[in-house]
């Protein structure tokens, strides 16, 4: 049984993909200074995108090819709680020094039901990682741990052929 319904999980998602910063600076809350250090974290996070289409994603691709960067691209729903949770561990490991150099990219279905359905995604969230504009791998599954270790193979250019791009309608589940 949800609870909450699809606005609830919504406005969390929200707070996901752009954290919300409390202004009310009474007594035991954020000061101005605080809130700016904070925004300006956020900013830092470049490396993060929230896509809305299949033309947002062809044009996160090409620029993570052209500047050589690995794309972890993660297909999820704003009523997934697993989702929910895998993108929050996301977050955190982008903003990581080891991945400060590879590009995430959120895309929610409800927005991109066709690009979701000709890329044949079937269960969320699912996960591809590309390289130099090719998917090399890709995934089913809320773990973040199984994504961390899948995008360090990937990064040391190990353990690739298992998912390959010939293998790409194989999703294995993480």
């Amino acid at each position: 049984a949800r609870t909450g319904g699809k606005h609830t999980a919504a406005k969390a998602l929200a707070g996901v993909l752009q954290p919300r910063v409390d202004t009310n600076y009474g007594e035991g809350s954020l000061t101005p200074e605080r809130e700016v250090e904070l925004r300006h974290r956020m900013n830092n996070l470049a490396n993060i995108f929230a896509l809305t289409s299949e033309e947002d994603l062809d044009k996160v691709i090409k620029m993570a090819a052209e500047q050589g960067r690995l794309l972890v691209v993660t297909y999820y729903a704003s009523w997934c709680r697993a989702c929910h949770k895998l993108l929050s561990g996301l977050q955190k490991v982008a903003g990581e020094d080891t991945f400060r150099e590879v590009f995430f990219a959120h895309i929610d279905f409800e927005h991109c039901r066709g690009l979701l359905k000709e890329k044949g995604v079937r269960k969320l969230p699912t996960l591809e990682i590309y390289r130099d504009g090719t998917v090399r791998q890709r995934w089913f599954g809320a773990k973040k741990d199984r994504a961390v270790e899948r995008l360090r193979q990937e990064m040391q250019g190990v353990g690739v052929e298992r998912d390959a791009p010939s293998a790409i309608s194989n999703v294995a589940a993480a």
